[in-house]
């Protein structure tokens, strides 16, 4: 009981105290980026197209903000918010593009594709995801993908998150398979803002001044991601061997 009331002056409340003696022992803390380290209140600030003419852009790209969407988290929520506000309908779309199959969004892939009835023969099938993924699926030249890359870098070296959408029309479809997802038109991407908590960069740094290391764990963009770490004081202009993406640490061994 007195640990207790102790600890509870130390403005932290525990409930059983055998876990006070495990968090005495923590030498790494791996934490999430967004909403953790940020405020997770994403809000897309920009909208970039890869159509010729601006108006058909937009209106594919409102299309499959709100029909490629499952509303499960942050960055799906504020899509929809935008295009809702851009459009001033989403139930309507909907009901009138009804979706008949998806896959729905898992780490590995990386992306959401979903199949919708349209009025004749062919289907809408929209696919979003991470900007770099979507790209790999599109019909843009060698050239023209590289462009967009730089743009990607760009944007997330200033510490935005990015969707990238793509769609095609497919006839008589009833379901979604992965081999469909390829040669697709490449529709852009939206650019989203999730402010840094003020509080966070402070904290890391008792944290580190109290010998514990950490480590950020984020599905976002490299370039992204780095920015916000550089932000908060955990990058100092270095990267190398600091950051890390997925493929790199499967090809490490385990020791």
């Amino acid at each position: 009981a007195i640990a207790v009331q102790r600890i509870l002056k130390k403005k932290a409340v525990v409930r059983r105290l055998a876990a006070a003696e495990t968090l005495g022992s923590v030498d790494v803390i791996c934490a999430d980026k967004t909403g953790t380290l940020t405020k997770g209140v994403m809000r897309v600030t920009q909208m970039i197209t890869g159509l010729r003419g601006k108006r058909r852009g937009e209106k594919e790209m409102l299309m499959a903000a709100i029909l490629c969407n499952d509303m499960r988290d942050p960055l799906e929520l504020a899509m929809n918010e935008w295009a809702r506000e851009k459009m001033g309908k989403g139930k309507e779309l909907r009901e009138l593009y009804e979706r008949l199959d998806s896959l729905p969004f898992n780490p590995r892939d990386k992306y959401i594709a979903t199949l919708h009835k349209q009025v004749g023969e062919s289907q809408w099938l929209f696919v979003s995801g991470a900007p770099e993924v979507i790209l790999e699926k599109s019909e843009l030249s060698g050239k023209e993908r590289e462009q967009w890359r730089e743009k990607f870098a760009q944007m997330g070296n200033q510490g935005y998150r990015l969707v990238g959408f793509g769609y095609k029309k497919v006839r008589g479809k009833k379901k979604v398979v992965k081999t469909e997802t390829d040669g697709l038109v490449w529709l852009g991407i939206l650019v989203y803002e999730d402010p840094v908590r003020k509080e966070v960069k402070m904290a890391l740094e008792q944290v580190i001044r109290s010998g514990i290391a950490v480590k950020v764990i984020t599905g976002d963009y490299r370039e992204t991601a780095a920015a916000v770490l550089r932000r908060i004081g955990l990058l100092d202009g270095v990267e190398a061997g600091l950051v890390l993406e997925g493929d790199e640490l499967e090809k490490m061994s385990e020791s």
